[in-house]
């Protein structure tokens, strides 16, 4: 009797290029379906969805770490290589493809399955699939846009068509009623923090004048038609101005935003060549000195009291946040000093590393 063995490849540093890994697994909202990508070093774009009821597959090229379920657990969207933009049905794996695409987004938690997208073509037109009834809203002359709260709001930032400043800046659309407002007219926008509870946001508004940008301190409240300005921006408070290199966050409770004001309104030739605000220092240089009032300063409005504004001094490189103890919000921030301990700033400092109420 004679045993025979099959002979087993030789590994060698080539095998490795074809071993596959998988990576970007994903699960639809019902369990019933998975995703995930099959990748070695030499291929790309393998992606495998299937059902794990009745191992029903499909095996489709993709854009890596492309690909999402729909709230509902009834399709699948990915992105295929080019600018084809595909809809698996799940139930029966049909596809429906929409080719031309420039940039797209998903609300992945609105049980309403809804697909925003713009075309490359000249339009600027910003078209909303609803993927279960195939209705289409279109908004035109749109240049950026996003969803937010679960998918219910849509913000659309908007440019000016024929080059001048009469046009929305910023619109919003309730996705669950269709309807569409106007937030703010002849701005460039930016910043947005949500206080969602309150159905509300907050934002910046960029304005120029000569060569400096200032930024005026809004808040919208969905019910109301227009945004209100808080801090008007080349205005600024006390002297200081909003300052956009910094984010804004509610309190809690939704009686304060925090924001971040600087001695001064930023140069926009001088953020061109610095390419706002990236600093380059050569070790040959001398030391450069951070003077008192080159420092931002924490700022806290309370809209609870006519939108007083507090102002502190903080270090930008520490993080200051609200945190509730249940019955109301408190901030912490702080603030470092290197001098005498006997000086008053130094005391002062040392204080407000406490919470503040």
């Amino acid at each position: 009797m004679s045993l025979s063995f099959s002979q087993k490849p030789n590994l060698t540093l080539s095998s490795i290029n074809t071993w596959p890994t998988l990576n970007s697994e994903k699960i639809s909202n019902d369990g019933k379906y998975l995703s995930y990508f099959i990748e070695t070093i030499e291929s790309t774009g393998n992606l495998v969805i299937m059902c794990l009821d009745n191992g029903w597959s499909k095996h489709v090229r993709a854009l890596p770490n492309t690909g999402v379920f729909t709230q509902d657990s009834r399709e699948f969207v990915y992105q295929s290589p080019g600018d084809s933009l595909v809809v698996v049905n799940l139930t029966n794996g049909k596809e429906r493809v929409i080719e031309n695409i420039d940039s797209y987004k998903i609300s992945e938690e609105n049980p309403i399955a809804l697909i925003a997208y713009t075309l490359k073509d000249s339009s600027k037109s910003l078209s909303i699939l609803n993927l279960t009834t195939s209705e289409k809203i279109i908004i035109t002359n749109v240049e950026s846009y996003d969803f937010y709260l679960k998918g219910d709001i849509l913000l659309v930032e908007s440019g000016n068509a024929n080059g001048t400043n009469d046009g929305d800046t910023l619109r919003i659309m309730n996705l669950k009623s269709g309807v569409i407002k106007s937030v703010i007219r002849s701005f460039k926008v930016s910043n947005f923090t949500f206080d969602e509870p309150r159905n509300r946001f907050s934002f910046l508004a960029e304005t120029k004048v000569g060569s400096r940008i200032y930024n005026s301190l809004m808040l919208f409240r969905f019910d109301d038609d227009s945004a209100t300005e808080i801090i008007h921006g080349s205005n600024g408070f006390n002297g200081r101005f909003v300052d956009d290199r910094f984010g804004m966050n509610f309190s809690h409770d939704g009686k304060d935003i925090l924001f971040y004001l600087s001695n001064q309104g930023i140069d926009a030739e001088e953020e061109f060549k610095n390419l706002r605000g990236i600093r380059l220092w050569n070790y040959k240089d001398d030391i450069k000195e951070v003077r008192d009032s080159e420092l931002p300063f924490l700022a806290i409005c309370h809209l609870s009291e006519s939108n007083r504004v507090l102002v502190l001094q903080a270090d930008i490189d520490r993080e200051c946040y609200f945190y509730s103890n249940g019955t109301n919000d408190k901030l912490v921030w702080s603030l470092s000093y290197t001098g005498n301990r006997n000086d008053d700033r130094w005391r002062k400092s040392a204080r407000w590393k406490k919470k503040l109420s």
